[in-house]
C-alpha cells in the first residue's frame, strides 16, 4: 500500500525551515505589491517622490511637503530636510549652528533648511532660541520620516527638488559640524553638469 507521507527529504527540519521562509518572503513581496509604493520606500531611491506629509515645526504651525504645489508649504522651492538624535545635544548642535551660518547661502539658491527630530514642539522650540535657528525644526514625534523612507541612521539627510523628488540622500553622517556644506557642493555640481550639457 502506497504510503502518504511525504519523502525524508521533504520531512528534514532545514528543508522545512527554508520552505517555510520562502512562503513568508513571497508573502511579504504580494503584501508590499498589494498595499502599493506609495505607503513605505524601500530606501531613499533617487528620482523617487517624497512621501507627502504634514507635521507641526517648533513653532507649532503646521508643515507640508507634497508634490502638489498648492499644497505644499514651500511650491517651487528644493528643500533640504537633515535628521538628527535629539535636540540641544553636541553633534546636533554644531549641525544645526553650522546650517545657520550658511543660511543666507542657502537661501540665495532658493533652497529651504528643515531640520527634524522625534522631539516634541517644547523640546524643539528650547533648542531653536537656545542657538537661534531661523529655519524651522520639524516635530516627527512618531518618527513618520525616517520610518516611511525607511532609514535606520541616526543622522542623515536628503534633498527634495521643487516637484519634491529625491534628488540626494546621504545616510549616515559622520562630521555633522562639517556636514552643512556638502549638499551646497552638491547643488554647485549639479549646476556645473547642468553649463556642461550646454
Amino acid at each position: 500500500k502506497p504510503t502518504s507521507r511525504p519523502p525524508s527529504f521533504i520531512r528534514s527540519r532545514p528543508l522545512r525551515v527554508m520552505i517555510l521562509r520562502s512562503k513568508l518572503v513571497l508573502a511579504g513581496l504580494l503584501l508590499s505589491s498589494w498595499l502599493g509604493p506609495e505607503l513605505v520606500l524601500a530606501e531613499p531611491r533617487l528620482g523617487a517622490l517624497f512621501p507627502a506629509l504634514t507635521l507641526r515645526d517648533h513653532h507649532a504651525a503646521k508643515v507640508t511637503l507634497d508634490p502638489e504645489e498648492a499644497e505644499d508649504s514651500f511650491p517651487g522651492k528644493r528643500v533640504v530636510i537633515w535628521w538628527y538624535p535629539q535636540a540641544d545635544t553636541p553633534g546636533c548642535t554644531k549641525e544645526g549652528e553650522a546650517f545657520e551660518s550658511l543660511h543666507q547661502a542657502y537661501r540665495a539658491k532658493d533652497v529651504v533648511i528643515l531640520g527634524a527630530s522625534a522631539d516634541s514642539v517644547e523640546d524643539n522650540r528650547n533648542f531653536a532660541s537656545k542657538f537661534g535657528f531661523s529655519y524651522p525644526l520639524l516635530c516627527d514625534v512618531e518618527r513618520s520620516i525616517p520610518t516611511a523612507l525607511d532609514v535606520t541612521s541616526r543622522r542623515w539627510a536628503v534633498m527634495l527638488g521643487p516637484d519634491r523628488k529625491i534628488e540626494q540622500y546621504w545616510p549616515d553622517i559622520s562630521d555633522p559640524a562639517m556636514f552643512p556644506v556638502t549638499p551646497l557642493s552638491f547643488l554647485a555640481q549639479t549646476e556645473c553638469d547642468k553649463h556642461e550639457e550646454l
